[in-house]
């Protein structure tokens, strides 16, 4: 019930738990972080902590974008700028249920150094700012989030109203609506330009969609502990070296030689292939794990 939710959330507040106060801890866990001289260390943060964020900045140039800033926030608006990697959960918080955590929004679009993200449980809905940071993205890890790859990788060019840089999150609801997935056009997507690892074990994907094209640097992918029955939509990877597919529902390697041209290593474990039919013309291979199959002897 969203309005049960939405009550959930504003007596979460009541007791003490709110805006600013996370946010000063998150400045005050960051600054300490830097100090010690680490910039490059992952930044821990509950999905809690970044709504807070992004409904701090985003009060910040409600009135007047330039207006000058002091003291915390000032703080806040550095840290999120310097942070290289960040790592946002949607584990559960006492008194706060998990359906109203994965309700708030997200804003992505501050991080301006980020090369490095890791979401777990969080959805891909509550998500907002991504088309500012594929370009800059080395390292992307989603695990417990998706149910396609499209989900997470399909973002478009920033509409021409909005192509001014924002110096903080625009306005963005506290609590989301359920939206209707809009279509997915691939061809117009974001390349993905910089990216060279991609983790995306432990989601529900059943099969890898065209969207994975958009990772035109990629050297390594995870897609292990998924549902994939098939191997498609690689063969464009020209970078691609690994990939990790253990523990699906992959039955036949026919056709793989043209998906995994260039591949070096190749994990393949714990599926159902039965025939190493297809193996053979990946003379490329240095590693290959095929590891609890049904292949015959």
């Amino acid at each position: 019930d969203p309005t049960r939710e939405l009550l959930d959330f504003l007596e979460y507040r009541s007791r003490g738990i709110d805006v600013g106060r996370i946010t000063d801890d998150l400045v005050t866990k960051t600054t300490q972080c830097f100090a010690s001289g680490d910039h490059e260390e992952i930044i821990q943060m509950s999905s809690l902590e970044l709504h807070c964020v992004t409904r701090r900045l985003a009060s910040l140039s409600a009135d007047d974008p330039k207006t000058s800033l002091c003291g915390i926030d000032s703080r806040l608006v550095e840290c999120i700028s310097e942070m290289k990697g960040i790592h946002v959960t949607g584990q559960s918080v006492e008194k706060f249920s998990f359906s109203a955590l994965r309700a708030l929004s997200l804003d992505l679009s501050a991080f301006k150094n980020l090369t490095l993200l890791k979401l777990e449980s969080i959805s891909q809905s509550q998500l907002t700012g991504m088309e500012y940071i594929v370009h800059q993205l080395l390292t992307l890890a989603v695990q417990k989030c998706i149910q396609t790859l499209s989900d997470i990788l399909v973002h478009y060019p920033i509409a021409p109203q909005d192509t001014m840089v924002r110096q903080y999150p625009m306005y963005i609801p506290c609590i989301l609506a359920p939206q209707t997935p809009p279509h997915v056009d691939v061809s117009s997507a974001l390349p993905w330009a910089r990216l060279r690892f991609a983790d995306f074990k432990n989601n529900n994907l059943k099969t890898i969609d065209p969207s994975i094209r958009l990772l035109t640097a990629l050297t390594k992918l995870d897609l292990s502990c998924n549902q994939i029955s098939g191997i498609e939509n690689l063969s464009e990877l020209s970078h691609l070296e690994t990939v990790d597919l253990s523990y699906n529902c992959i039955k036949s390697l026919q056709g793989a030689s043209h998906q995994l041209a260039h591949m070096k290593g190749l994990r393949l474990s714990h599926n159902q292939i039965s025939c190493l039919d297809g193996l053979e013309r990946l003379s490329s291979l240095n590693i290959v794990d095929l590891s609890f199959n049904g292949i015959a002897s």
